[in-house]
């Protein structure tokens, strides 16, 4: 069962290395942090240097940072400073974590900095439990917002007012039968979650008489900024990537403030769905849970959007969505009004039929000019038939098809040619997002036909960038993971349509970012590995030093949260024998050589797998060949 406590707290150690960061980062941007001793001095000189540039451009561009995560960084540091300032607050060790985590984040782009965020690795145990954190947290949204909307049918509607048709196709495309929150992203559920329009009237009350989510100014803000750290952190544990210190307490911080009240709604008999009931999850669980999650990155590029895109964009074009959703209502009630004269006439030149059979009974024409009239008849049926289906519109309402986005999208996803041609030929938008599932599955003929219809391409700043993340991918199921090969389709599609200076520009970074983060990688790796101490020379060396070791291990507090590292189990084993009294030279001995043996064979928990250098690399290729 899930531990709902507050994570134990150690914000005077957080602050003391918050300082230490930003101290390095105003010397890494020519500034002196000289006599500056609180977080509130080393803002100012920090802002002091912005003022000096004349924006924070520069100095973003100096951290390796872009616009909005240099708004972002900046946020985070006032939020610190204030948090030294005081008065104490409930968020005051989230904020200061946070901080932490954009330290570490502005290390890993700029090693010169020189900013050191050292805390004790995570553990095995600490890790297991992030994982089961952070799959319950995705399987408890999905339960609530399951709950909330009822049925398949209610909640399919819900989520086309919220997010659109073409995102509901792109779920469902994906989803297990019946379930449509199975095909979402991490991200999705967080943007439904706390949507302005469904956090406020279905899960606002869950939390109101809580002191939870007090990080901002209000608790849905505050929520969609928690959900997008998670989104990050499960992104890492998905690709194997390591997972730091500072992102486990996080983690801890977040499911705690967003499911502790969710478990005390359940107990309450408010909700029906009961957090505790998701978080139980043995290894083997948790290895499937996390390779499906993998699989769909393979599948369908990362999981990148933020889930504050809903709290501060997508907002804003609800109602743009609901005017497009009447218009193509109008026109399908438009095709049926044609449809329904064509009948008409249909019925009249009927009856013209049989006026006619009638007529040359009583004027006892012939056979062949009975026939003749037939035959006439039939020309301008055919005639009538071939001017409706000139109208792509109108043949695509005989065929059963409305016009409407969602079908579109469905047809390519099928490929469905017939009437993605007829879409096409109605001048019918397409985006590259719509091409994952046919790219996919190899389907040139439906890729060559909208690549046919460069005119129709609707582009936006984001699209390359997410067409990208989709190329993005490993194989599912190798072992070491290896970078997808790009198919013909795709290289094309990339070189005709993400060859922009701009999208040449990210296609670069990426690949040089990840390339930076390998070659620091292997070579962490290979420092911690040359730093293990064979065996025997490990044994004599803790053997040595025997008084002070059984004098370490009786300070130590079996009872303190936090991460276990190797020499914690072994002073923990340690303090056992000595409270029980059984502690002997042999099992000293022992416990010895376990930990020493423990720390030979144990792999350093970095990930050194090059894939993603790999699917980089072939990607920038593409889009600059």
């Amino acid at each position: 069962m899930p531990d709902h406590a507050e994570p134990q707290g150690r914000l005077p150690a957080y602050l003391d290395i918050g300082r230490a960061g930003l101290a390095a980062i105003v010397r890494h941007l020519g500034g002196d942090p000289g006599g500056a001793t609180t977080l509130a001095q080393l803002f100012e000189r920090l802002d002091a240097r912005r003022m000096e540039a004349g924006s924070w451009d520069p100095l973003a561009r100096a951290l390796g940072l872009d616009a909005q995560e240099m708004e972002d960084f900046t946020k985070a540091a006032r939020r610190a400073v204030r948090v030294e300032a005081g008065p104490p607050a409930a968020s005051d060790e989230v904020a200061a974590l946070r901080w932490l985590n954009w330290l570490e984040r502005v290390q890993e782009k700029q090693p010169a900095a020189g900013i050191a965020v050292q805390l004790p690795p995570p553990g095995e145990r600490a890790l297991r439990t992030g994982q089961q954190q952070v799959r319950a947290l995705e399987l408890i949204l999905r339960g609530v917002i399951g709950e909330t909307h009822g049925d398949q049918q209610r909640l399919l509607a819900r989520l086309r007012e919220l997010s659109g048709d073409a995102a509901v196709e792109r779920w469902l495309a994906v989803a297990d039968p019946g379930d449509v929150l199975s095909g979402t992203m991490f991200s999705d559920l967080g943007r439904i979650f706390a949507h302005k329009r469904e956090y406020p009237q279905h899960y606002a009350a869950l939390f109101a008489e809580t002191p939870f989510l007090s990080l901002l100014k209000d608790k849905r803000g505050t929520l969609a900024a928690f959900l997008e750290d998670v989104r990050d952190i499960r992104n890492r544990l998905a690709h194997h990537k390591r997972v730091t210190p500072v992102q486990i307490a996080l983690l801890g911080h977040y499911y705690h403030e967003v499911v502790k009240p969710l478990q005390d709604a359940h107990d309450d008999g408010v909700l029906g769905v009961n957090p505790d009931g998701y978080f139980d999850a043995s290894k083997e669980e948790l290895e499937r849970h996390f390779q499906r999650v993998a699989d769909n990155f393979a599948r369908l590029g990362e999981d990148v959007q933020a889930v504050r895109d809903d709290v501060a964009a997508l907002d804003g074009k609800v109602e743009e969505v609901r005017k497009t959703v009447e218009r193509t209502g109008e026109d399908v009630r438009t095709v049926r009004a044609d449809t329904s004269w064509l009948r008409r006439h249909q019925r009249w030149i009927g009856l013209g039929v049989l006026a006619l059979g009638a007529a040359s009974l009583f004027t006892l024409r012939s056979t062949e000019s009975m026939r003749g009239s037939v035959t006439s008849i039939d020309r301008k049926m055919d005639t009538v038939k071939k001017e409706v289906s000139a109208d792509p519109r109108k043949e695509l309402a005989n065929n059963g098809v409305a016009w409407k986005e969602s079908e579109f999208i469905g047809a390519i996803s099928r490929g469905d040619t017939r009437n993605v041609a007829l879409f096409l030929a109605g001048g019918m938008r397409w985006q590259l997002g719509y091409t994952g599932k046919v790219l996919e599955q190899g389907d040139s003929k439906t890729v060559a036909l909208l690549m046919e219809h460069p005119d129709l391409l609707a582009r936006d700043d984001n699209d390359c960038v997410l067409a990208m993340g989709r190329a993005r991918r490993w194989v599912p199921g190798s072992s070491p993971l290896q970078a997808h090969q790009l198919s013909g389709d795709e290289q094309r599609m990339l070189q005709r349509f993400c060859s922009r200076p701009q999208d040449i520009a990210y296609a670069t970074k990426q690949y040089e970012s990840e390339l930076k983060s390998h070659r620091e990688a292997r070579a962490e790796y290979d420092r911690q590995k040359a730093a293990v101490k064979p065996v025997p020379q490990c044994e004599a060396a803790e053997m040595n030093r025997e008084g002070a070791l059984i004098n370490e291990a009786g300070g130590f507090n079996p009872m303190r949260r936090g991460t276990y590292t190797p020499r914690d189990e072994l002073l923990g084993e340690l303090y056992v024998g000595i409270a029980t009294g059984l502690l002997d030279r042999n099992k000293l001995r022992a416990a010895v050589h376990k930990y020493c043996t423990g720390l030979v064979e144990k792999e350093p928990n970095i990930d050194i797998n090059d894939w993603s250098v790999r699917a980089n690399e072939q990607i920038l290729k593409a889009v600059k060949s």
